[in-house]
């Protein structure tokens, strides 16, 4: 079973997350993502690691103030986000493969064709 954690960060931040392991220094985490609360928007999620390619974050313990089991709800926002995610990457790399199709098929076409 998939250990989903709510980490609370000494600065404020909440993160939930797939534990990957826990150590007596640090903690990595998988494919983290902070949940806030908006008064106008209520709950929201973003990714944590929004600007990388790496889905695993280390963080020292020094930086964290607890690491306890997510609640039922907090789970229900990292997969529904998660899923959001996934399926956003999937629509991505299928436009990029469509576009890279076109503009291999334009070049294809522009050495068939007849210059002047």
């Amino acid at each position: 079973m998939v250990n989903i954690v709510n980490v609370k960060l000494k600065y404020g931040a909440d993160i939930v997350s797939v534990l990957h392991s826990e150590h007596d220094d640090f903690v990595i985490l998988e494919n983290p993502i902070q949940i806030d609360a908006d008064p106008d928007r209520g709950f929201f999620a973003k990714s944590w690691l929004l600007l990388s390619e790496e889905n695993l974050v280390t963080i020292s313990k020094r930086d964290v103030f607890y690491v306890h089991a997510a609640s039922d709800k907090s789970i229900g926002y990292y997969e529904e986000f998660l899923e959001k995610i996934t399926y956003r990457k999937a629509e991505s790399d299928e436009e990029m493969t469509s576009e890279l199709e076109d503009l291999f098929n334009a070049l294809i076409e522009s050495r068939e064709s007849i210059k002047h």
